[in-house]
């Protein structure tokens, strides 16, 4: 029985999750800050938290980790699930 690691494509599934979910919040639009007495709303409140991050930081780091499993994907796994089949291969042979 052979079994494929999916982790690289759990991974870009993952990720592209979270932006989708995290867009409406990140792409919201911000005017500059005023003194008001009225409430904020749930997407300013959202924005300002410390846990949000910084689209000036944040797409330029998924993108990096998209290359760098795209780049797994196609230069890293393969060699090694050739060798694990390979080694499979001769313990059902021995």
């Amino acid at each position: 029985m052979k079994r494929r690691f999916s982790l690289p494509i759990a991974v870009i599934v993952l990720s592209l999750v979270l932006l989708l979910t995290t867009a409406a919040f990140a792409f919201a639009s911000s005017e500059a800050a005023e003194v008001s007495t009225e409430p904020k709303s749930a997407i300013d409140t959202v924005l300002e938290s410390p846990i949000m991050p910084n689209l000036g930081e944040f797409i330029p780091m998924l993108l990096a980790v998209l290359l760098l499993v795209w780049a797994m994907n196609k230069y890293v796994w393969p060699p090694i699930m050739k060798a694990l089949d390979e080694r499979e291969e001769k313990i059902e042979g021995s």
